[in-house]
């Protein structure tokens, strides 16, 4: 997938971002009156649109490459 060093961290950075964006989104989405709740609800939900998209990534991955 990376063969050189520049499209590796370019890939890190990008990820990384998204990664920080979707965990802020969250965060203002969901409700927070309970701070541990809060918490616990955020990362939860962080970790399964994670799963979900490296799931489709890895498929994709799987059917391009013969």
């Amino acid at each position: 997938m990376f063969y050189d060093s520049n499209s590796f961290w370019i890939g890190f950075i990008l990820s990384l971002l998204v990664f920080i964006g979707i965990h802020n989104v969250l965060s203002k989405i969901i409700s927070h009156k309970d701070k541990r709740q809060h918490w616990k609800r955020v990362n939860i939900s962080t970790s399964f649109i994670h799963s979900i998209a490296t799931s489709i990534i890895s498929i994709y991955w799987f059917v391009k490459i013969d």
